[in-house]
């Protein structure tokens, strides 16, 4: 126990912190949450409002039930769950910069590395309570996440699809401690609190929004596979994501809406060209296809964490003092 509070103790500002955000995120999807769910809008009112069954100009009690749901979804709904997804990965990022750097820059190293066993050892008997707390944390905020999120889709049975998938338990803690390690590796390098921080922060930006915009790519590739005639609608499919519309050439090839005027042959209208020869189809991803994002996801912030974990290792040995 004299090991924990030391490690919690050197990083209590750190911790705290953390602990503040977390509690705070966790009250207000709670209420954001109870707010949306004592609305009480009907499933029925849902399906005629996604099926544009609902005119909001005639004055129905759907639209009145609806309107205020959709204005606490799509508003501080939303911008808490971005958050929510977020916050693991700053606050692996906050608690790892302190671990190594403060005590290179201090030069209390010297003295706890010359009397500890082992450099590693010092290192896990330093991290290992703060990992503890990042990850309890953690699966306080993607349990906080995930009833916002069925909060916001209250006509599905469940949480599923891409609607839950950004804050699912394995992006969320293996995120949080790879971003942790990497900010542990940035300080170790710099041996200077403020220089690992800027470092670490550049990495972590890259880390939380690089794979996202990798992938997305890959979504929008794997939405031209999912054709419809019809909108994509979160009534029937609550997982599913929509990517707006492609043209469908009369010999069945699909492109993107801006490329296809470019294809009229010379001399030729573009628009009248579209008409005759394109039809315009709405795309997306079906919600089963989530568990594929989720993967990838994980396993790009899973190679972060390795490489940063094996870096720290190797290199706290070698590290001078």
């Amino acid at each position: 126990m004299s090991l924990v509070r030391v490690a919690v103790k050197l990083q209590r500002f750190e911790v705290a912190a953390v602990v503040i955000a977390a509690v705070l995120a966790a009250l207000l999807s709670a209420y954001v949450a109870g707010r949306m769910n004592a609305l009480g809008v009907s499933r029925e009112c849902f399906q005629q409002w996604f099926h544009g069954e609902v005119d909001p100009t005639g004055g129905s009690l759907c639209f009145s039930a609806i309107s205020p749901f959709l204005r606490l979804r799509d508003g501080p709904a939303a911008q808490l769950l971005s958050a929510i997804s977020a916050l693991p990965i700053a606050f692996g990022g906050i608690l790892g910069v302190a671990a190594v750097a403060r005590e290179l820059e201090t030069g209390t190293a010297a003295f706890t590395w010359a009397a500890a066993t082992s450099r590693r050892r010092w290192l896990v008997s330093r991290t290992a309570p703060i990992v503890a707390v990042l990850l309890l944390l953690t699966l306080v905020l993607s349990a906080s996440g995930s009833l916002l999120g069925a909060a916001r889709q209250p006509w599905a049975p469940s949480l599923t699809g891409f609607a839950g998938a950004p804050v699912a338990p394995p992006v969320m803690i293996i995120g949080a401690l790879a971003a942790y390690w990497v900010a542990v590796l940035a300080g170790l390098v710099t041996a200077r609190t403020l220089p690992a921080v800027l470092t670490a922060g550049a990495i972590l930006v890259l880390l939380w929004a690089g794979p996202s915009m990798v992938i997305s790519q890959w979504a929008y590739g794997e939405a031209a596979n999912h054709v419809h005639s019809e909108p994509f609608n979160e009534f029937d499919d609550p997982g599913g994501t929509a990517f707006g519309t492609m043209s469908r050439l009369r010999g069945g090839a699909l492109v993107h809406d801006e490329e296809a005027p470019g294809l009229a042959p010379p001399g030729a209208d573009p628009t009248v060209w579209m008409s005759q020869n394109a039809t315009q189809v709405f795309v997306g991803v079906p919600g089963e296809g989530a568990g594929a994002w989720v993967a990838m996801v994980a396993t790009a912030l899973g190679l972060a964490l390795a490489l940063s974990t094996i870096a720290t290792s190797l290199l706290i040995e070698r590290r001078r003092v």
